[in-house]
């Protein structure tokens, strides 16, 4: 097995290397075998020479396309090292690493919707075992997701990564390598925001609102709530009037369940009257609390601005089923569940939507798929 090179050559196995190696002879076995060498003794720019020629005698050579598209990477050719990948994963489509990697070549050209397509395929075929590759990808994962309107999801990817830093001495020695950590914090703090940007997109009049978003919300990703609060407690007094601030407090707020967490969704919707993920969080606030007429109105308005948006189907159905009003309910959870189908939450209140209509073959459906869902959910992260 040739060594691995750079952040990212460290990403194919010893596994898959075997799998990819393929036979060969003539002149391509000896540019291969030159090719490899030159690679081990850290000879790039004859090794970028010699996988190319190499790949023009036999351009099926998933190795050598695999080496040629990281060589070309860590010199930050990405368009050279895009074209290597796609043909990779064309003879390979079920590498996830080849995936990811011509996704992150898709975001440095700036290319994000291929990006995010490609990443979220290497990442659903599995990323390997190298750590610092799946934290890699992960963070431009969460990025993507956030641009694409799942912030959500993204802002568990990053705080995820946060959280697994390693170094310093106990959480404080973690706490200061987070905060010290420019990447992390300006992305988590993009994320919480829920400003759909890339990081180099931010206008400059926004980089310390982002900066200091950030360092709040990296304080709850590593668990230090006390700490978060006096955090959020400057930055919402600081930033009054910036769309996203009041709904990053009032999602703090949440973790206690401190009712000033529907205040700040509140003031959040004074200011931005088309919040809809602040009407949804008022939603499940007053749902949570036994006063769905009131919470009706938040996600029957979240619907209208946000019609594709499974959770506000999700509450809305749920605020039916608590005024009794289980079939208007089931037509709204079973469009939360052609939106969002591998949602646990989605499947549970479908179960008790039918069961409330005496449908139970139905509700003994959905309680199973809520159970593998959960049990999914609970498996131990790959790390």
């Amino acid at each position: 097995m040739t060594r691995a090179r750079g952040l990212y050559g460290v990403a194919l196995c010893a596994c898959t290397l075997a799998i990819l190696r393929g036979q060969s002879n003539g002149s391509f076995e000896s540019l291969a075998q030159r090719a490899n060498a030159a690679l081990e003794t850290d000879r790039v720019e004859e090794a970028v020479r010699l996988y190319t020629q190499a790949l023009a005698v036999k351009p099926d050579w998933p190795e050598g396309l695999w080496h040629l598209g990281t060589l070309e990477y860590d010199r930050d050719r990405f368009a050279s090292a895009r074209d290597s990948f796609k043909k990779f994963v064309a003879l390979q489509p079920s590498a996830g690493q080849g995936w990811a990697m011509l996704g992150l070549c898709e975001v440095k050209l700036k290319s994000y919707r291929e990006a995010f397509k490609a990443i979220e395929r290497g990442r659903s075929l599995g990323l390997g075992p190298n750590r610092e590759f799946n934290q890699a990808v992960k963070f431009q994962a969460g990025l993507l997701l956030n641009k694409f309107g799942y912030p959500d999801a993204g802002m568990k990817l990053l705080e995820g990564i946060a959280a697994q830093v390693e170094g310093g001495a106990g959480v404080d020695g973690k706490k200061g390598l987070v905060l010290t950590n420019t990447a992390i914090v300006d992305a988590i703090g993009l994320v919480a925001l829920r400003y759909p940007l890339m990081p180099d997109e931010v206008p400059a009049s926004k980089a310390m609102l982002v900066h200091q978003a950030g360092l709040a919300q990296s304080l709850v990703a590593v668990r230090e709530y006390a700490d978060a609060e006096a955090a959020f407690r400057g930055f919402v007094q600081t930033y009054p009037n910036e769309r996203g601030v009041h709904y990053m407090y009032g999602v703090l707020l949440l973790h206690s369940d401190d009712p000033q967490a529907a205040e700040e969704f509140k003031k959040e919707l004074e200011l931005f009257p088309d919040d809809a993920d602040s009407m949804i969080q008022l939603a499940f606030w007053y749902l949570r609390n036994a006063e769905p007429q009131t919470g009706l109105r938040y996600a029957e308005s979240a619907l209208k601005l946000v019609p594709g948006n499974f959770a506000a189907y999700l509450v809305l159905g749920r605020l039916l089923l608590g005024l009794d009003r289980a079939p208007d309910a089931v037509t709204k959870l079973e469009k939360a569940a052609q939106l969002a189908p591998n949602s646990a939450d989605v499947h549970f209140a479908l179960a008790s939507a039918y069961s409330r209509l005496g449908r139970a073959e139905d509700a003994r459906r959905e309680q199973a798929e809520f159970k593998r869902l959960r049990s999914l959910q609970e498996k131990p992260a790959a790390k």
